[in-house]
């Protein structure tokens, strides 16, 4: 693995840790308030699915991310405007985690790299 791939990696890991951390941050809050709705959790569940596409290399996953992410974001901004900043903030959020999902050459790489086929990268 290049450097650049592992730089990718290291992108790929932060953006499952920014998207998967407030999933399981609303579970955490809902659990301590009397119970968890299905919703939430085929929520999560769908989240981390979506995220193990991506790490494998899956195009499709990729870009199906990029424009959830946006949409969320966009909605979230919008939503911003009528509710406390922080929905704003977290709007800006999912938008840069899009832009660096969908456009960052590092992670790019990183994601050929995890479509080679297994010999190979364990003969690297």
């Amino acid at each position: 693995m290049t450097k650049t791939q592992q730089i990718g990696r290291a992108i790929l890991i932060a953006i499952g840790i920014l998207t998967l951390a407030p999933e399981l941050y609303i579970l955490t809050l809902r659990l301590n308030s009397g119970g968890i709705p299905i919703e939430d959790v085929v929520r999560l569940a769908l989240t981390a699915a979506l995220s193990y596409c991506v790490w494998l290399g899956m195009r499709w996953a990729k870009w199906l991310a990029v424009f959830l992410l946006t949409m969320g974001g966009l909605i979230l901004i919008a939503l911003g405007s009528i509710s406390p900043p922080l929905v704003s903030g977290m709007g800006v959020l999912h938008i840069a985690i899009a832009i660096s999902l969908g456009f960052i050459p590092a992670v790019k790489e990183f994601l050929a790299y995890q479509r080679k086929p297994r010999a190979i990268n364990q003969a690297e």
